[in-house]
């Protein structure tokens, strides 16, 4: 009986590694037209409370660099955040993760679901944008860029 029991659990630590490594697999197996589509430049306008609106413009540089700009329209400089992105295969959901500012040591990360030329925010629940999120459009002299 113990013996059986050893068998089935060994089995079991088996089957969970190899999910694993396949797992792992597919997330850096990603289509490299679906990395082409994602690169660009994004923009969106978003009320504010303290000002007419904040302008963001979110970057996706093709060595996988992003940074977020967010303009207050107040008459102060737009807060400028630098990263990373990637797409993440199972859910081909863009992931983009940015130094906080203005230390620069802790990272937030903004899943975007990504649809033809539109990024929309996922895990706006997570972050101070609102309780509806936002989608970002790709501007147009970023999609002259792209291929058809």
């Amino acid at each position: 009986m113990m013996h059986r029991f050893v068998t089935v659990l060994v089995c079991a630590v088996i089957l969970a590694a190899c999910s694993k490594k396949e797992n792992s697999a597919e997330q850096a197996a990603v289509d490299p037209a679906l990395k082409h589509s994602a690169q660009g430049t994004f923009a969106a306008e978003l009320p504010a409370a303290d000002s007419p609106g904040r302008a963001l413009t979110l970057t996706l540089n093709g060595d996988n660099s992003a940074s977020l700009s967010v303009d207050y329209q107040n008459g102060e400089p737009a807060v400028v955040q630098a990263g990373t992105w990637t797409i993440n295969s199972i859910s081909n959901n863009v992931d983009v993760t940015l130094a906080k500012a203005p230390s620069g040591t802790e990272t937030e990360i903004m899943s975007f679901a990504m649809t033809a030329d539109t990024l929309a925010l996922t895990n706006w629940m997570d972050l101070n944008y609102g309780q509806a999120g936002f989608k970002l459009v790709r501007s147009p002299a970023s999609a002259e860029g792209q291929a058809p």
